[in-house]
């Protein structure tokens, strides 16, 4: 390969990362999936496939061109028995898919794999508070951050997730998440308002 044709190819691939970014914002998840998946993101108005996101504990995917936003997560059962529980319960927390017509409709848009795990369609839920916050445009949000995502400063020492309204109604509904961090709180601004989503159920079971 030449040198001149690998940095072209290189730079035309770098630049569908940019398109999704100047769509959606520049955030560190398109990054991520995108360089994760360079060589195999499609542009934003391809039909849309699963790629593969690089992560610890349960298997991640996201679909890239018309099916932005939309994930698939491997979990096992006990722990997406907690999901479920917390989405009926009108936790926010990541938003389960259902089935829009047919004989499931209203169902979650989840399925039995051959291993025994449960793989679940859901929706994006934005950015992770941490990342949120660092931008000084969002400074504006913080309090309604703290009251739904708990106590912290500007350090994130000390952070008293216990006190956010998210982790009472876990605790109100005996569920535990079992990995409250900064990165598994996101927010989305909807109508002016931040609304704040626990994610990534990997560890969670029902007390």
């Amino acid at each position: 390969i030449k040198t001149g044709h690998f940095s072209w190819d290189i730079a035309c691939r770098l630049e569908i990362i940019r398109e999704y970014t100047r769509r959606y914002g520049d955030l560190d998840f398109i990054w991520k999936a995108g360089l994760d998946n360079l060589g195999r993101l499609h542009p934003i108005k391809s039909r849309g496939r699963p790629l593969g996101i690089k992560k610890d504990g349960s298997e991640l995917w996201a679909f890239d061109g018309r099916l932005s936003g939309v994930l698939i997560r491997k979990i096992t059962k006990t722990a997406y028995d907690a999901w479920v529980k917390a989405s009926q319960t009108g936790i926010k927390c990541e938003q389960i898919m259902k089935y829009e017509k047919g004989e499931r409709k209203g169902q979650y848009r989840s399925k039995i794999a051959d291993d025994g795990q449960m793989i679940v369609f859901c929706l994006y839920g934005g950015e992770n508070i941490h990342d949120f916050l660092t931008k000084p445009e969002n400074n504006v949000y913080q309090e309604q951050i703290r009251r739904q995502a708990g106590t912290f400063d500007d350090t994130w020492v000390g952070w008293q997730v216990e006190d956010g309204e998210i982790a009472k109604e876990l605790k109100d509904n005996r569920i535990d998440h079992g990995h409250l961090h900064k990165r598994n709180y996101v927010v989305s601004v909807i109508d002016g308002k931040p609304i704040v989503r626990v994610i990534d159920f990997d560890n969670a079971r029902l007390k």
